[in-house]
């Protein structure tokens, strides 16, 4: 089981709203321990106070070989994302293969990323100049969901040419509905649409599409 935690939800009703307290690290360190699919390879002797904030812990808990995704997100950033469909990034999902390749499987129509026409199905070869495959920390390697953070992406196209592209992350409003066309078969039209996310502002999305 992938970890996506808000850390206040693992605080005391009467510590403030604040990741960095004991509760919430202990919090992350008590849900981790339960429900993570690589239990077995939590570290020995582990203590959350050591750290500063509850992403912390959870970046050090995290199974690097196979987790690429477990991580913590405060209710602000939760609340953007699920009920006004927005988030600080490129706008581009990715996937990883077997062989730890870095695959483009969507990009938001307005955002860093699809605006210069990154499209799915591209391969991710290098990140700011240095491939892929030499990188330990992909997660690193792409830096913090912050505004303004800049990153160079150089993509390997499905003709085999590359495209380098330099970005800057930006708050996304995500588009749910990300492909929608009327196909013409035999039987007659089809409605063929792509969705991706369920949030609170899917519905108009989907009665216009």
């Amino acid at each position: 089981m992938v970890i996506a935690l808000l850390p206040f939800a693992s605080c005391k009703k009467d510590d403030p709203a604040d990741p960095s307290t004991t509760d919430c690290r202990q919090g992350v360190y008590d849900i981790v321990k339960e429900w993570y699919l690589w239990k077995d390879q939590l570290p020995q002797n582990f203590n959350p106070a050591d750290f500063e904030t509850a992403a912390e812990v959870m970046e050090a808990l995290r199974y690097k070989v196979d987790d690429r995704w477990s991580s913590v997100s405060d209710l602000e950033t939760y609340q953007q994302f699920f009920e006004q469909g927005k988030f600080a990034g490129l706008g581009i999902g990715l996937h990883y293969d077997q062989d730890d390749n870095i695959w483009i499987t969507f990009a938001y129509a307005d955002s860093p990323a699809g605006r210069v026409g990154v499209q799915r199905g591209w391969r991710v070869s290098k990140i700011d100049g240095v491939e892929v495959s030499a990188i330990s920390d992909v997660n690193d390697a792409f830096g913090p969901s912050d505004v303004g953070h800049a990153i160079q992406l150089t993509f390997l196209k499905g003709d085999g040419s590359e495209e380098t592209f330099d970005l800057v992350k930006e708050e996304v409003s995500i588009n749910t509905v990300l492909h929608r066309e009327v196909i013409q078969t035999a039987a007659g039209k089809t409605g063929y649409l792509v969705f991706k996310n369920f949030i609170e502002t899917s519905r108009t999305e989907l009665d216009q599409a």
